[in-house]
Formats: C-alpha cells, structure tokens, sequence
C-alpha cells in the first residue's frame, strides 16, 4: 500500500518512473556491481554533478540518500524551490526524515515564510525532543517574526 501511495505520488509530481503507466508493482532485480550503471551508485557520483545526479534519480526516484543530496546542492546554490521539491519528496517517502524537516524549516526561513519554518521545526522536534539546535531554530523565526 505505502509503495503504491509514494508511485502515485511521484507520478502526480511528474517523476520519471516507468511504471507510472502500468498500474501494476514491477518485479526488479537488484543488478550487480558489474551490471549497475555508475550513475546510480552514489558513490561513483561527484556531489556537485547535478546532471548525473538528476539522471541517477530518474531511475531510482525513491532513493533517500540521494535525493537528499540533491536537494542539499540546490539549497546550497540558492535554488530554494527545487530544493523545497526535492526535500518534500523525501519527506513522502519517510514522513519522519528530519534532514527534510529541518531543510524544509530551513528554506522557509530563508523564503521568510516563518510560521512555516516553526511548523517544520516543530515537526522536527516532536520526532526528537532532546535536539537543542532544533529549539534554537524554531527560537529564531519566532522572534523574527515578532519584529516582522
């Protein structure tokens, strides 16, 4: 049910996925090393090749690690709305991901958008209470948003 909920959604969202059109779960494979194209090992993929890192997720559109990568490197280049998009991914895929809720609480503060920023951050915290850097960061918009 949850992986056909996240195939929904991605193809909602305009992912390249081949079985968006069939309707039905594909059998896959894991290939081997010697069979696995180099683009799809994260580790053979330079961080700030965005190119092969997009083409990479075109074909395994639900992995974690490198969406969040990818994101992190649109963030980091100031490109807020891809990375929003690809943090809100990841956030499908695993609701309680907090790289994607602190990134996301992140890129709402950088937007200005504060009350959203608090609510991400809150999330955040639910998941893990004890985060002293999380308080800070919901601490900041809060203020900021007094004197707005």
């Amino acid at each position: 049910m949850k992986s056909k909920l996240i195939l929904s959604i991605a193809c909602a969202t305009g992912l390249a996925l081949s079985s968006c059109n069939s309707g039905e779960p594909q059998k896959t494979t894991t290939p081997t090393p010697a069979e696995q194209p180099a683009a799809t090992q994260n580790d053979a993929l330079p961080a700030n090749d965005m190119s092969a890192m997009e083409a990479a997720l075109a074909q395994d559109s639900t992995n974690i690690q490198l969406r969040t990568q990818v994101a992190a490197n649109y963030y980091n280049a100031g490109d807020l709305n891809k990375a929003a998009y690809h943090f809100s991914i990841v956030r499908m895929i695993d609701p309680k991901n907090l790289d994607a809720l602190k990134n996301l609480g992140n890129i709402n503060y950088d937007a200005h958008k504060d009350e959203a920023a608090i609510h991400f951050y809150e999330e955040a915290l639910q998941i893990q209470p004890d985060d002293i850097n999380m308080r800070a960061a919901i601490w900041q918009p809060a203020t900021l948003a007094s004197i707005r």
